[in-house]
């Protein structure tokens, strides 16, 4: 806006510029003011400059208007995909419901899709090479985080199906439940596993994820100022 102001405050100065330097013609035609043409082509003059300036102040506020939903619409997909990741829950997984599994995994990967979608319309708005630099390392971490949880839905999926094998070729019940014993052994070491690795990777990604939210407030508060 202030941009707009300085060049109509010199638009004006030309205009005056302009009188001036006709003012002997004015004079001559005994007129000490502009005649009615005079002053119509003026306004006209002024009229063009200010829709001008007009437009080009609407479309420099559109941009931004743009930059500022590209940005906060990332971070939310981004800590979306995150939480989602984080949030993947194991132990009640059962014979009866082991369809969650797929459920999960289609959750994580709709999370990831849609923070790739906003990830690409950041890069089209929004120059921030801080950002872009940070963000190159949290995609790394939180995709090998989303890895991690994937591998362990391949251990739990092939835990059911030792299971089930146990149960047919193993016909006695005493050794069915000695077997079965290693089994839930093996399947509470999997989601103690996947819950660790999570833990881990979390204490890695936490600070930049701060570190981030920070950078996206300061370059939301220079777009408020620019606007």
């Amino acid at each position: 806006m202030e941009i707009a102001q300085i060049i109509l405050e010199v638009i004006l100065v030309f205009i005056g510029l302009y009188l001036a330097l006709f003012k002997s013609y004015f004079q001559e035609k005994g007129k000490n003011i502009a005649t009615k043409e005079d002053i119509q082509e003026i306004t006209e003059l002024v009229e063009t400059v200010k829709n001008q300036i007009h437009f080009s102040t609407q479309s420099k506020l559109s941009l931004k208007t743009e930059e500022r939903n590209a940005l906060v619409n990332h971070y939310e997909k981004y800590n979306y995909w995150l939480n989602t990741i984080l949030d993947t829950y194991l132990g009640g997984i059962n014979k009866e419901n082991i369809g969650k599994l797929k459920d999960f995994e289609q959750r994580l990967n709709d999370a990831k899709f849609n923070f790739e979608l906003a990830d690409g319309r950041k890069e089209i708005f929004v120059d921030n090479k801080e950002i872009d630099e940070l963000l190159k390392e949290l995609k790394i971490k939180t995709l090998e985080l989303q890895h991690i949880v994937e591998k362990k839905f391949g251990e739990l999926e092939y835990w059911f199906f030792e299971v089930e094998s146990m149960r047919k070729s193993t016909p006695l019940v005493n050794e069915q439940a000695a077997k079965y014993k290693e089994l839930l052994e093996k399947k509470s070491n999997i989601l103690k596993e996947m819950n660790a690795e999570k833990l881990e990777r979390f204490i890695e990604i936490a600070p930049k994820d701060k570190k981030f939210q920070i950078l996206v407030f300061n370059h939301l508060q220079k777009i408020i100022k620019e606007e």
